[in-house]
């Protein structure tokens, strides 16, 4: 019976250890345009551990992949990342001009008002891969350039 209890104890601990909180605040989306076939979504992560996102997907694209911005020249262009660094009790804030997701052969616009499924991979410093599906809102372009 104590080893029962021993073993349980010591399983539930072992598996707090292997995982995260990762919360997501502020998820939203940037409405298209018909004809549009990609998109941005912007969210802020706050890991309790050292931690990376490593993908997302959605059911409204084909793929979805990490991107930030930077300069070129005189230009900003934008350009893809295989993961995003989150450090421990940090806020990552992916938002318009800096780090972002990015939707990939949307299926079709996304309009104001509606509400987009996004999962999100994260992988720990342990190892382990956790999931996180969240609910993001799609704001209006007007929306996104004034308040953002």
């Amino acid at each position: 019976m104590n080893f029962r209890y021993f073993l349980t104890t010591t399983l539930c601990l072992i598996s707090l250890g292997t995982q995260a909180k990762t919360t997501a605040d502020g998820a939203w989306a940037r409405a298209t345009v018909p004809g549009q076939n990609m998109g941005g979504a912007f969210i802020t992560l706050t890991s309790d551990q050292d931690a990376t996102l490593i993908g997302a997907s959605s059911p409204v694209s084909e793929k979805m992949e990490l991107h930030t911005m930077k300069m070129e020249g005189e230009k900003m262009v934008m350009a893809q990342v295989s993961s995003i660094p989150l450090p421990a009790n940090t806020q990552v804030e992916l938002k318009p001009g800096s780090l972002h997701l990015m939707f990939m052969g949307l299926k079709q616009p996304l309009t104001e008002g509606q509400n987009i499924a996004i999962t999100l991979k994260i992988k720990l410093s342990s190892g382990y891969v956790e999931t996180l599906t969240i609910q993001a809102p799609v704001k209006s372009l007007a929306h996104s350039v004034m308040h953002h």
